[in-house]
């Protein structure tokens, strides 16, 4: 031993380890666990989301792709409500019902060409985008 380092036989080497002893290499079975914990939440999420809280009287009204404001706020009147709140988007907007049952409402802004007419929910999250319309004037 010179300078306090050992002599190189000291070493112990370990055996090469064959490719049959070796753990297999990550495989898609490896990210089912994952996927399904995904898939859980997301389903928890988007229930959650669905699930009518209180009636505001308000619906969120979704258009094709592509319809412009106009024409979203041509399927609000025809199917009888009013315009509460436009969106960044032209197809996307919050209307309100003149009267009656928010359940018809929905009904006839889906035959006026909406494709998603449901309550809204509270506003908030991804409806921040929102623009509140002024009723004072």
């Amino acid at each position: 031993m010179e300078n306090g380092i050992p002599p190189a036989r000291a070493f112990v080497s370990t055996p090469p380890v064959s490719a049959s002893a070796r753990p297999a290499a990550g495989g898609w079975r490896d990210g089912v666990p994952a996927a399904l914990l995904l898939l859980a939440g997301l389903a928890g999420l988007g229930a959650a989301w669905l699930v009518p809280g209180n009636d505001n009287g308000q619906y969120l009204v979704i258009a094709a792709p592509g319809a412009s404001r106009g024409q979203v706020l041509n399927m609000i009147v025809h199917a009888h409500g009013s315009l509460a709140a436009e969106g960044r988007l032209g197809n996307v907007a919050l209307a309100r019902p003149d009267g009656g049952s928010g359940n018809a409402f929905a009904r006839r802004l889906r035959a006026a060409g909406a494709w998603v007419a449901m309550p809204a929910p509270q506003q908030g999250g991804c409806l921040e985008f929102l623009t509140r319309v002024d009723r004072s004037q």
